[in-house]
């Protein structure tokens, strides 16, 4: 698994970067003003500093690596960034619950409908048939919803990026 592990060493030089992290100091310092005054909005920003005898270190993300067993009974790793909680690696939907929850659904959906036929066969008067219709129609409307469980498995996996093992959590 190591070998998907990134790495960002510096490509350019200090004095050239610093107008960029200039720009980002002043962002990160605007976005803390306006959630230490509990702001929506911060109109106006200003702010007027002097940077003098700048030191470069290099800073060291901290991360943390975990793994969730999957449906093929092999470890996925997960990479969380420690700073900002981005993750990366493979996450996938567990299509196999989706469909033990989809048959679940189903299944009441199917007891409901078997309910209402019985109702309607039985020679009961119109209150019981009014309820076996009831019985039946909220039968097929959960039986048409045990679809959702697995379309939203597919419909996850099928959404995640391409290179989602690839990817650094780190950026």
């Amino acid at each position: 698994m190591l070998q998907q592990a990134s790495l960002r060493l510096p490509d350019r030089a200090p004095v050239d970067s610093w107008s960029d992290a200039e720009v980002l100091l002043q962002a990160q310092t605007r976005e803390d003003v306006r959630l230490a005054c509990s702001a929506q909005h911060i109109r106006d920003f200003h702010w007027q500093v002097q940077f003098q005898n700048q030191h470069w270190t290099q800073v060291l993300v901290p991360a943390l690596v975990t793994f969730y067993i999957g449906p093929d009974r092999e470890p996925h790793w997960i990479l969380i960034n420690g700073q900002n909680g981005h993750t990366s690696g493979e996450k996938h939907a567990n299509f196999d619950r989706a469909a033990l929850t989809s048959a679940g659904i189903l299944g009441v959906g199917g007891v409901l409908i078997v309910l209402a036929t019985v109702l309607a066969l039985l020679p009961l008067g119109s209150g019981v048939d009014a309820l076996g219709f009831i019985a039946l129609v909220l039968g097929g409307i959960i039986a048409l919803a045990a679809i959702f469980p697995v379309a939203v498995a597919y419909n996850f996996n099928r959404n995640a990026p391409p290179d989602a093992g690839k990817r650094g959590a780190l950026g």
